[in-house]
């Protein structure tokens, strides 16, 4: 008589070891396809939590529609930031104009331009700062701004 209770157990434990199994599986597929829409439409990824879906399709879906709307705010900011973009790229081949003060840009690979941009920029410089600059270069323009007489 025990073999025939323990037979319902045993099929009890088995269906939920078969289900268990099941539902790990539709989340294992259930990731794989996230991860090929995401991969596909690749400006959903920062928002994979909003990715869901019943199947394959759905997920896409949703991928898709979050990519698109992406999209087109980054297509809309793009073509309001030409402009500056352009003015920008002017800027750096040609130097600010002449109401800007113009001038050469800093070298920033110059042993003294960190100096140079503190003293440019009215930042606190010590000392010992401004002696280097002066004994190992800087200008005769900068030498008159911190009051030192020409030679």
């Amino acid at each position: 008589m025990s073999d025939v209770q323990e037979t319902p157990d045993e099929l009890q434990r088995l269906r939920d070891e078969n289900a268990t199994l099941a539902a790990t599986l539709r989340k294992q597929q259930e990731a794989a396809w996230k991860a090929e829409a995401l991969k596909q439409f690749g400006l959903a990824e920062p928002f994979a939590d909003l990715v869901n879906g019943d199947s394959q399709e759905g997920i896409l879906a949703a991928a898709k529609s979050i990519h698109e709307r992406l999209e087109k705010q980054v297509q809309a900011a793009v073509e309001k930031s030409k402009p500056e973009v352009q003015r920008a790229a002017a800027r750096e081949a040609y130097g600010s104009g002449a109401a800007g003060g113009g001038g050469r840009p800093v070298d920033t690979q110059h042993p003294l331009a960190e100096i140079e941009r503190k003293l440019i920029d009215g930042a606190e410089t010590t000392l010992k700062e401004r002696e280097k600059y002066l004994l190992e270069g800087g200008t005769l323009m900068m030498k008159r701004a911190l009051g030192y007489p020409d030679k």
